[in-house]
């Protein structure tokens, strides 16, 4: 749902999963993320939601969400991402896209200008693709800085190995562009001849795929070794067969002259692909050029020794079988002189670069490689290598038959000596001819004699072999002699018969001599023929010097990599030494980790001893928190009854009292009394309200100073009045006493609770950190 979200711009449900899903990856393919599906369907709002979220996350190939959106041409999605990855490069081939593809050339293979454009303007993006100014410039057709760059960057190949020529040329060019285009090639073209790419695909073949009629036909102009090589796609198809295949009528007239009768490896050739995708324009211009190549293997449905024309009517396209039908009915004799078919066959690839297609122009053996797989009467002489037929082509011996026939020698014999049910591109050989006119065949098959196949030889020994000696031998002694010669007449005969026989035989005499003297020329050409076959034996042999050469430098690389071998395994067992190494650290590790699971298991265990006396602390806390609460009302209680006492009427009185007795004592002193006296009185009253233990010590007191002869009778006189007051006022002394020490004690326990809560808060501190570690 998450990644449906993405693709169908659910921001809603984005926004709220987005904690739970980011970062993630699709299981099924393509395997993206939730930013590259929004980038490749081109959702800004969820690629600025998920940009900096999911940025610089790559697929397990390195794919990119920025490389998505440069697929598929999102302008505005490549923007917001640029910034955040540029510079990226797959790890592993994705999809068609090689190893250390970037977002850039993603977006120049497939022809996405204003992308390419933005791109190219990170230096990172061009750096890791490589490219140079002149890449950008070619490839946006801009004939002007191409022809000023040219020089100093004509050289330059990119990651893919590709030429910026190739992507001047492999996509179609606006109305605009062809003059451009034309300058651009000719600039080019000459500079960057031959050149292939990753792939084995050259502008050719790119300009071919893009159906870039201009391109194609100013590279036939301008790039001669382009046309020359016959390269062939990672699929094994030249340029006509691809055009062919798509039904580019105008790009199939442009290279018939260059590519056609090329046959890739199963034998198919550019009309039997034309043929399977029913393009019938293109089976009207090659039908009359490839009608007769056949293939060389099965591929289903078809068989090997089909033709187009087979090809057709087993289809059932009635309509291109009409078409092929009118070029079947060539005879044998007329298919005898076909020109040379090459096959096409491609090499290996490797990490680095990919090389194109190798042509191999090979004359096919009847018993090797026929179509058909027929092999030859046993009558017949075995065919020789293909070397003898090429010489002969070189030779330019007169393959073809008489123009006018000879009337003894008709054709029916010559015709009789080939098998009409081969179709073979092999050329009429020499040795046929001479076998149709002849009344017995010049060479016994060397097959049955048990002669070692001359390719099985070396090559210093096939000049020398006792095939070709024997051939040579049945060619130098071999005698002609000429069919039936005509019954001579009998003595009866009349003039008349005699002059016909002698007619007859005049005219066998000379159409015998004419074929003898073109025996005799043919023979001394093939004389010259193997004088050129034993020169290029001699070539094999100096070969075969070159290749003991190398043969030797190989044994000396053999014996260098063996040596490497040797350290490579020295290396092996030390690696081996550290692996064990590595495996008793492991199993230490794992020792320790069982360890540090039991402690940490302990720990967990006293965690949890900890968090219950956390918890006792807790409850001790709350209850003393309770207590001071308490002590604190009981505080408040005391203060307030102390300050209810305070302002006692009573009080009040006794303190009025109080002050008129001291009054009354001072004027005393003032009238003349004794200062001493006075604060002796003074000190009488602070006496009896002094704290006694008991209302008894009071009334000792009390009773002591009134009935004391020392004391002024006023004082007397107040102390018997004021008794009760007195009493009264010592007790509240006293009870404020102790509200002064209750208010202390209290004040002691609050400072004590408080300290205890701050040990106990430390100490719950102290647990927690060790709960942590634990």
């Amino acid at each position: 749902m998450w990644y449906q979200a993405a693709r169908d711009d659910n921001l809603e449900y984005i926004t709220q999963h987005l904690s739970e899903f980011q970062g993630t990856f699709d299981e099924s393919y393509p395997y993206y993320s939730a930013l590259m599906y929004a980038a490749a369907n081109g959702h800004i709002r969820l690629v600025q939601l998920l940009g900096s979220r999911e940025a610089r996350l790559t697929t397990r190939t390195g794919w990119t969400a920025l490389m998505a959106a440069a697929e598929q041409n999102r302008l505005g999605a490549v923007q917001y991402l640029l910034p955040l990855e540029n510079g990226l490069r797959t790890r592993r081939p994705t999809n068609y896209y090689r190893v250390g593809t970037t977002a850039l050339l993603v977006a120049a293979t497939k022809g996405y200008v204003e992308v390419v454009q933005a791109t190219y303007s990170y230096l990172p993006e061009v750096e890791a693709s490589t490219w140079n100014p002149l890449f950008l410039n070619a490839f946006l057709v801009d004939s002007t800085m191409v022809d000023i760059l040219a020089g100093d960057f004509a050289q330059g190949l990119d990651v893919y190995n590709r030429t910026p020529l190739m992507y001047a040329v492999m996509h179609p060019p606006d109305a605009r562009a062809a003059e451009r285009l034309e300058a651009v090639i000719r600039e080019l073209g000459p500079l960057q001849d031959g050149y292939d790419d990753y792939y084995g695909k050259t502008a050719l073949i790119y300009a071919t795929e893009a159906h870039n009629t201009l391109a194609v036909e100013l590279i036939l102009k301008y790039m001669h070794n382009e046309v020359k090589r016959k390269a062939v796609s990672p699929e094994g198809k030249t340029a006509l067969m691809i055009a062919a295949e798509r039904g580019y009528v105008d790009i199939c007239s442009l290279l018939l002259g260059e590519e056609s009768r090329l046959v890739t490896g199963k034998g198919f050739c550019a009309l039997m692909y034309a043929t399977l995708n029913k393009n019938l324009d293109v089976v009207r211009l090659l039908g009359k050029h490839e009608h007769d190549l056949t293939l060389v293997t099965d591929f289903s449905p078809f068989h090997s020794g089909m033709n187009a024309y087979n090809m057709a009517l087993q289809m059932g396209s009635m309509e291109i079988a009409n078409e092929l039908k009118k070029y079947v009915s060539f005879t044998t004799e007329q298919s005898i002189d076909k020109p040379m078919v090459f096959h096409l066959t491609r090499s290996a690839h490797d990490d680095c670069s990919q090389k194109s297609g190798l042509l191999e122009t090979t004359l096919p053996d009847y018993t090797n490689s026929s179509p058909l797989r027929v092999k030859p009467p046993p009558d017949r002489p075995l065919p020789t290598v293909n070397t003898l037929g090429s010489a002969l082509h070189r030779s330019e011996v007169e393959l073809d038959p008489p123009q006018s026939p000879i009337p003894s020698l008709t054709e029916a014999p010559r015709m009789a000596s080939i098998n009409p049910e081969v179709e073979s591109p092999q050329a009429y050989s020499i040795i046929d001819r001479l076998k149709t006119a002849t009344s017995r065949v010049f060479f016994t098959p060397i097959a049955e004699s048990g002669v070692q196949p001359e390719s099985s030889l070396p090559l210093a020994a096939r000049g020398d072999s006792p095939r070709l000696k024997a051939a040579l031998d049945q060619l130098v002694s071999a005698r002609i002699t000429v069919s039936d010669p005509t019954p001579l007449p009998t003595e009866r005969a009349s003039v008349g018969e005699l002059d016909a026989v002698a007619r007859r035989i005049y005219d066998e005499l000379r159409a015998t001599k004419l074929l003898l003297n073109q025996y005799s020329d043919d023979n001394a050409k093939l004389l010259e023929t193997v004088s050129a076959m034993r020169g290029e034996l001699q070539q094999e042999a100096r070969d075969k010097d070159v290749l003991l050469e190398r043969l030797a430098s190989f044994k000396d690389r053999a014996d260098r990599l063996a040596q490497e071998c040797t350290e490579v395994r020295q290396q092996r067992d030390g690696l081996t030494t550290q692996v064990e190494q590595l495996r008793r650290q492991r199993d230490e590790l794992q020792d320790n980790i069982s360890t540090s699971e039991i402690r940490a298991a302990e720990g967990y265990t006293e965690l949890l001893e900890v968090r219950s006396e956390l918890e006792e602390t807790r409850k001790q806390i709350g209850v003393l928190v309770r207590q001071n609460a308490e002590l604190q009302q009981d505080l408040d209680t005391a203060a307030i009854q102390y300050s209810l006492h305070r302002q006692d009427s009573e009080k009040a009185q006794l303190q009025a009292e109080l002050q008129s007795v001291r009054d009354e004592l001072e004027r005393l002193a003032g009238s003349g009394g004794s200062l001493q006296g006075s604060a002796c009185n003074e000190d009488v009253l602070e006496e009896i309200l002094a704290n006694h233990a008991s209302d008894e010590s009071f009334e000792a007191v009390y009773e002591k100073y009134v009935a004391s002869p020392q004391i002024p009778s006023f004082v007397r006189t107040f102390l018997n009045s004021n008794k009760h007051l007195l009493r009264e006022l010592r007790l509240e002394r006293e009870k404020n006493v102790r509200l002064t020490e209750h208010i202390a004690y209290l004040q002691e326990e609050l400072a004590g609770a408080q300290a205890r809560v701050g040990k106990y808060e430390s100490q719950i501190m102290s647990y927690a950190t060790r709960g942590k570690s634990v």
